[in-house]
């Protein structure tokens, strides 16, 4: 029992740490400033936050959500980035310690934050950072040189750039209006590696339609044009995210779908 109480408690400090890592990545990339340098400061006033004024979610807790040095209000963002982050971890802690269940924890929380990151800088930004696609795209080729097969990879990397980037060019080449952006097709590139050939077929369609679903919503609503550009990058993770994390959700819906 104590066993599993250690492995909670690390498990969710680790997940805090990466749901802190997650706000560094949110706040600087799109700012494209040093990941590394200069270190955590106030948004406001730019101090230097000390370590023992940097715990994830404790902190934020302990200063009421305001900054020590300056007491201007820190983003609540910032706290529950780290609070969902935390509860993912704990959830997804392994049951054993082996060489594998930490591969796989730590597989699985990357991909997490990266998910959670790019929703949130397409959301605010409207662009997906390079840096990110990047390292989704170096860890999603390991898991498939290690476990797939080199034709499953490499068929989802080809389809799922080659495909979108075709629509992209002929949707621009007939009226002149980028419908897709470079990091959205970057980002179908590198998923690609992990879904396969199949798995991004159906994830491209399934995150047209959901795209499509919410924009009509949101021209209904009056609370977008039609000419409004919406990001698509959260569509995107989130069926992504079902697919990796659970599968037969997609599954039951594509039978849904397709059993006419």
């Amino acid at each position: 029992m104590l066993y599993f109480i250690y492995i909670k408690f690390f498990s969710s400090l680790v997940g805090a740490m990466l749901g802190s890592f997650a706000n560094v990545l949110i706040y600087r990339l799109p700012r494209e400033e040093s990941l590394l340098t200069p270190g955590s400061h106030c948004p406001h006033c730019e101090k230097k936050i000390p370590f023992y004024l940097n715990i994830p979610v404790l902190s934020f807790l302990l200063l009421k959500g305001k900054c020590h040095f300056c007491t201007k209000e820190i983003p609540r963002s910032y706290f529950w980035i780290e609070l969902i982050s935390l509860t993912v971890a704990f959830f997804w802690a392994p049951s054993f310690i082996t060489a594998y269940s930490l591969y796989e924890f730590f597989f699985k929380m990357t991909v997490f934050v990266s998910f959670l990151s790019i929703i949130i800088i397409d959301l605010k930004h409207h662009i997906i950072p390079n840096e990110i696609n990047l390292y989704l795209g170096m860890i999603f080729l390991m898991q498939g040189i290690f476990f797939k097969s080199y034709s499953f990879y490499l068929y989802g990397f080809l389809i799922g750039f080659l495909l979108p980037a075709s629509v992209a060019g002929f949707f621009y080449w007939r009226r002149k209006v980028m419908g897709l952006g470079g990091g959205d097709i970057k980002l179908y590139a590198v998923l690609g590696l992990i879904l396969g050939p199949y798995g991004i077929m159906m994830n491209i369609f399934f995150s047209c339609f959901l795209g499509a679903i919410i924009g009509l919503i949101l021209m209904y609503t009056h609370k977008i044009q039609r000419e409004t550009h919406l990001p698509f990058g959260p569509a995107i993770i989130f069926v992504a995210f079902f697919q990796l994390f659970f599968p037969d959700a997609i599954t039951f819906l594509s039978s849904l779908l397709f059993r006419f």
